[in-house]
């Protein structure tokens, strides 16, 4: 059963970005085509992004990681928000994110997945975690997404020491 519907009352403004800005944290939508048996499918994803381009030395082109929100319910987003915090997603659209750079360890999304958010999503979130070919990402929405007023927000001049 899709989580979708979890999420949707907390959705608000969507704003056109390209490939080139998004951001560990960013809540987005975007259409993709899926390869399949036959015809290629387009669908559409809602997600939290973990890592926008991503690439090991065996790709042949960089992959953009993250949580599907169709999966994830809101609970688990809000697991990670609160341990993380909020801040915003681009200054000029005033539009919120995960704070996601406060989790980031060196290494591959995966390993960043596994050590760091996994514990964090429970049930069925858990297989919630999917990679796409970036070049494949078209009409891609940066999303307002609504933090209740227990996750912290840090704005983005603050820069903790920690």
């Amino acid at each position: 059963m899709s989580k979708l519907s979890t999420h949707m009352p907390f959705i608000g403004k969507k704003f056109s970005i390209s490939i080139d800005e998004l951001e560990p944290g960013m809540i987005v939508d975007f259409g993709y085509q899926k390869d399949s048996v036959g015809a290629p499918e387009n669908k559409k994803y809602t997600v939290m992004i973990v890592d926008p381009s991503f690439k090991r030395p065996q790709d042949k082109e960089n992959f953009t990681h993250a949580l599907n929100l169709d999966v994830a319910s809101r609970a688990s987003i809000l697991e990670i928000a609160k341990t993380t915090g909020s801040t915003l997603a681009n200054s000029n659209l005033l539009a919120r994110k995960v704070n996601a750079e406060k989790l980031i360890v060196e290494g591959q999304p995966r390993q960043f997945y596994q050590q760091s958010i996994s514990k964090l999503l429970t049930g069925g979130g858990k297989g919630s975690y999917r990679t796409f070919k970036t070049s494949r990402l078209k009409g891609i929405h940066l999303i307002d997404y609504t933090f209740p007023q227990e996750v912290v927000y840090i704005s983005p001049t603050e820069h903790p020491e920690e």
